[in-house]
């Protein structure tokens, strides 16, 4: 069936796991009815409705770039963009393998607590995610070559300036999580207008200038200062001082050996 067999099965297979996520939750709970509270209702919806703007945005504006290259380039530059943002997403995944996470606890301890457990995630998120970029910046050009071939060697470049906005992308992440579970969704909203903005306007303006490059360029600007935005707000939230959040210590480095032993010990029964 071609490419409308592959959205057949991403759609089978969603709703397949919804159904059998149900029938377990529901033989774990002793059975589950439905029953609608108005006002618990309302307040999800407002929520909701916030979180998921910002989210929305935040999506379009990781793909703008590409409608915008694809607007104003050919289709074989916007491939080679692709494959430099394949590759520098790679530290990006650093954060969204620990914001639903914590969310949830920032949601469920005191104010103080979320604010030191916060503080520690972004101090070790953005050490791993500085270090893993520094390494793309050394070895990326020639896994891309050596995964694409030589004719993508061109994303080697774009992907140089799209890596340091990679690193500040985990700042938006992992801060807006500690805001989700704090109650302040809006906040998100704002940072991912704004940044959305500025990749619509940098990108008209030097995409059609520097190509590939000015895309690039573009994107990590707006990550930047998006970070900063939602940075300065945390701040001011929190009180905290820029060294607490972002200057790893020997605790944080602490903390790293004793979790992957912990890991390790899980995983073969040590």
């Amino acid at each position: 069936m071609g490419f409308d067999g592959v959205v057949l099965a991403i759609v089978i297979s969603t709703i397949i796991t919804a159904i059998v996520s149900w029938n377990k939750i529901r033989q774990l709970s002793g059975g589950l009815r439905i029953n609608i509270n108005q006002k618990l209702l309302s307040n999800f919806t407002k929520y909701g409705l916030s979180s998921y703007t910002s989210v929305l945005i935040t999506y379009l504006n990781l793909r703008l770039d590409q409608f915008l290259i694809s607007f104003f380039l050919t289709l074989d530059q916007l491939g080679i963009y692709m494959v430099a943002v394949i590759v520098a997403e790679l530290p990006m995944k650093l954060s969204n393998a620990v914001t639903k996470v914590l969310f949830a606890q920032v949601a469920s301890i005191s104010a103080e607590n979320a604010t030191t457990l916060t503080n520690r995630t972004m101090r070790i998120i953005m050490t791993l995610a500085t270090i893993l970029a520094l390494l793309l910046a050394m070895i990326g050009s020639r896994i891309i070559i050596l995964f694409f071939g030589s004719e993508f060697s061109d994303a080697g470049i774009a992907l140089l300036f799209l890596l340091p906005g990679a690193i500040f992308f985990n700042f938006t992440q992992v801060l807006y999580s500690d805001f989700l579970g704090r109650g302040k969704p809006q906040i998100g909203i704002y940072t991912s207008l704004l940044s959305f903005f500025i990749t619509l306007l940098g990108g008209v303006l030097l995409i059609p200038a520097l190509g590939i490059k000015g895309a690039a360029i573009t994107s990590s600007f707006s990550y930047i200062i998006a970070a900063i935005i939602m940075l300065w707000a945390y701040l001011r939230t929190t009180k905290q001082s820029l060294r607490q959040v972002l200057w790893i210590n020997m605790e944080d480095v602490k903390f790293i050996f004793q979790l992957v032993k912990k890991i390790s010990k899980k995983k073969y029964n040590i």
